[in-house]
């Protein structure tokens, strides 16, 4: 009796030694009549930067999902580089015969975390929220595979093809206003919107679409290490490459007859680009900005709706300084300071003249002006 009860107990827990952990599976330790699936990542060449030679970080690990019809064989699982092999925090298992398996993948976890949120991840919905943080942007890359098979696979391997999902525009900048040496330490991009959500094609690998999410609107900043002077005869690159949200920004809507102040710009949400510089005029001349100090670079703001709508945008977007084409906080057309009123050998406002004797009869009307 005893024995029997031994025996019983032991078939029990069998199967729940092997199905309480998920973790416990890994991509060799399945069972006879199952095969794991091996998943290869192919990652879209990096995003180089234009002016500080920095590229986003080597991708070592992503997160899959994936459906076999209408059964999960896997949501969110872990993969990572290891030893120069890629493993899986859980196996993944071919369907047998011809069944199709359908695979999802995200450089984020699909859940609640680097900006993620709002996840649906079913046989018949794949979608997300990616909210940008702008004081610490994070690249997004994603990828699918729809309704493969194990005789359309790599002797049982799968390559995932991870494409990057924001967008990249960079700035170039032309000078057009002649005689002057403009330099520009920083570069601010307002009202920009941040936040989208996601929805994998259902038909096509590798690809997707983003619906912008009302009233998420943010400021991203890029703040040269020296300062870039711009060339009057060509134009130069201007920033790294941003990552945004894909869209088509509201221009800030001031014009030389009509002020418009940035004030109200951001009320509205129109996109402004703010360029912290200085500018020098022949003869050593500060028509903006000073030598040094705290506002030896001062802002200066140009109207900006350029669209980068399209995933994976990689453009260069020129702008050119101009006499009309650069504005005052206040709406108004920049016209740079008076020269004499910022030379750089005029050092106080106070000009002492030479001293002088004066008669004596000056001096006592000088003394009873004083008293009255």
């Amino acid at each position: 009796m005893k024995k029997n009860t031994v025996l019983i107990l032991s078939l029990v827990m069998l199967p729940m030694l092997y199905g309480c952990n998920d973790a416990f599976i890994q991509n060799n330790d399945i069972l006879d009549s199952e095969e794991d699936i091996i998943i290869i990542p192919k990652f879209e060449d990096e995003i180089a930067s234009r002016v500080g030679a920095v590229v986003f970080p080597a991708s070592t690990d992503f997160y899959v999902s994936a459906y076999q019809g209408t059964m999960s064989k896997g949501k969110n699982v872990y993969c990572y580089l290891e030893d120069g092999t890629w493993k899986k925090s859980k196996a993944i298992t071919w369907p047998t015969g011809t069944k199709t398996i359908s695979f999802w993948g995200l450089s984020q976890p699909f859940t609640d975390a680097d900006g993620i949120s709002e996840c649906t991840l079913t046989s018949k919905t794949q979608t997300f929220k990616y909210t940008l943080d702008p004081a610490n942007v994070k690249d997004l890359k994603y990828a699918s595979l729809l309704n493969t098979t194990k005789a359309e696979s790599y002797g049982g391997k799968i390559i995932l093809d991870f494409v990057h999902g924001l967008a990249y525009p960079y700035f170039t900048c032309a000078q057009g206003i002649s005689d002057a040496v403009i330099s520009i330490k920083e570069v601010i991009f307002h009202n920009l919107q941040t936040a989208a959500t996601f929805v994998y094609d259902k038909t096509t690998n590798s690809y997707g679409k983003w619906t912008l999410t009302k009233d998420t609107y943010g400021t991203f900043t890029q703040v040269q290490e020296k300062a870039i002077t711009l060339n009057p005869s060509k134009t130069v690159d201007l920033t790294d490459a941003w990552t945004l949200m894909p869209q088509k920004p509201t221009k800030w809507a001031t014009t030389a007859t009509k002020p418009v102040p940035i004030t109200t710009a951001d009320e509205k949400h129109q996109c402004y680009v703010e360029l912290k510089c200085k500018i020098i005029k022949d003869g050593g001349i500060y028509a903006w900005g000073h030598a040094s100090g705290e506002n030896e670079f001062e802002s200066l703001y140009v109207p900006f709706s350029t669209s980068f709508s399209t995933i994976a945008y990689k453009k260069g977007i020129k702008l050119t300084l101009t006499a009309t084409g650069v504005y005052n906080a206040d709406g108004t057309v920049f016209t740079p300071r008076a020269e004499l009123m910022n030379a750089p050998w005029v050092t106080e406002d106070i000009i002492v003249e030479p001293w002088e004797e004066l008669p004596e009869e000056d001096l006592e009307f000088g003394a009873k002006q004083a008293l009255r």
